[in-house]
């Protein structure tokens, strides 16, 4: 119960990635889009490599804000004890993947402003089957996999998000 109800609450604090991902994610699409549409690729290839490389740094900081501040967020979330206890190793590994959901988000946006919405299925179907696979490795501990309980759950889909970004910038 406590740790359904400590993934619950983190999801509440994730948003907050997720909000300024987006920020990210549609100025790039729509300046890529912009110079790609008039024909300048030499300028939408200068706002893709800004952007992505502006989502990594904030996804970066927010991680490092997020991830040092995990108790306070449970607090304001009005957590139990053992609730925080459960989510605050849970929120500390899951910031981690804001570095890689910044940046994620901005280059399928990328793909998505230059009419390739398949790219961005791909990346995004890739990520939820890798995060599909590991959970129940990570959590459960089967095989040579160590059981983590939900900190297996974040360190999960920190790996999926970094799966995508790693190859949406190759496939860029």
């Amino acid at each position: 119960t406590d740790a359904v109800a400590a993934v619950t609450l983190a999801g509440l604090v994730f948003w907050l990635g997720f909000a300024v991902s987006q920020v990210f994610a549609g100025g790039a699409q729509a300046l890529v889009a912009r110079a790609f549409g008039a024909g300048r690729l030499d300028a939408a290839g200068r706002v893709v490599r800004d952007s992505v490389g502006v989502a990594f740094v904030t996804g970066v900081l927010l991680a490092l804000t997020v991830g040092s501040l995990a108790g306070f967020w449970l607090k304001v979330l009005d957590a139990s004890p053992s609730v925080a206890a459960a989510g605050v190793p849970y929120v500390q590994i899951g910031a981690i993947g804001f570095i890689a959901t910044l940046a994620s988000f901005t280059v399928s946006s990328v793909f998505r402003a230059t009419g390739d919405m398949v790219t961005p299925l791909w990346l995004n179907g890739t990520s939820c089957l890798v995060n599909l696979v590991l959970d129940p490795l990570l959590i459960f501990g089967y095989g040579p996999f160590p059981a983590l309980g939900i900190a297996g759950a974040a360190w999960a889909s920190v790996i999926a998000a970094f799966v995508a970004l790693v190859w949406g910038v190759l496939r860029l």
